[in-house]
């Protein structure tokens, strides 16, 4: 698991795009957008920022997420985290067009590698272009592009 978290991470750097965010219906959606760490981010009251050398990632709840997204520009990728039901998840595939290139399920975990035409961006993965991943486990859903950055 370690070494795929590394591979995306790594993915993720080489290509730094500007991806269209998906704004999910949660209350409770929680952003991550993922930057270069050569980037000046003056944080304010509505997110914060996190230094980790390689990049930074900036935080914010749903509320505050087109203006953070404005002020932030390009993005390596981004993640957000709410709460919702299995249902949740297949209205994210549907909304966003997902092709589902690949599933997996691992420690319960039920994990989701797609392509949308309505996000940008990707990587390749296993020779498919993949620009999504959505996780799923116990009424807590991840969905990042081009896939989920930090731990789930």
């Amino acid at each position: 698991m370690k070494k795929l978290l590394l591979l995306t991470l790594i993915l993720a750097i080489v290509s730094v795009t500007l991806v269209k965010t998906a704004d999910v219906d949660a209350e409770d959606a929680k952003y991550e957008f993922y930057i270069p760490t050569n980037y000046y981010i003056e944080t304010d009251d509505v997110m914060k920022v996190e230094r980790l050398g390689t990049f930074d990632i900036v935080t914010c709840e749903k509320k505050d997420m087109e203006k953070v997204k404005a002020k932030i520009g390009k993005t390596l990728g981004y993640t957000v985290r709410f709460s919702g039901d299995r249902s949740a998840v297949d209205s994210l595939l549907s909304e966003y067009g997902v092709v589902i290139r690949e599933r997996q399920k691992i420690d319960g975990v039920e994990i989701i590698y797609g392509y949308s035409n309505r996000l940008s961006g990707g990587v390749e993965l296993n020779g498919k272009k993949v620009n999504v991943q959505i996780n799923y486990k116990s009424n807590a859903i991840a969905m990042g592009t081009p896939l989920i950055m930090g731990s789930y």
